[in-house]
């Protein structure tokens, strides 16, 4: 079994690696936003020197 400290320190440095492209400008987010009630999510991806990453971002829900 894989240990989670491990793959938690992988996904990390490549999460770190993105970040640092988005910031120099080499990396790309393309993405739009869907709104399904109660929640705004936005679906899109990065397009990155290693290839491309998927993301789904759900907004918490607004204090009544």
């Amino acid at each position: 079994m894989t240990d989670t400290r491990d793959r938690n320190a992988a996904l990390a440095a490549t999460f770190e690696r993105i970040a640092a492209e988005l910031r120099e400008g080499t990396a790309t987010v393309y993405g739009y936003d869907v709104r399904v009630e109660p929640h705004l999510r936005e679906r899109g991806g990065v397009s990155y020197t290693e290839g491309w990453l998927s993301f789904e971002v759900e907004a918490s829900t607004e204090a009544e």
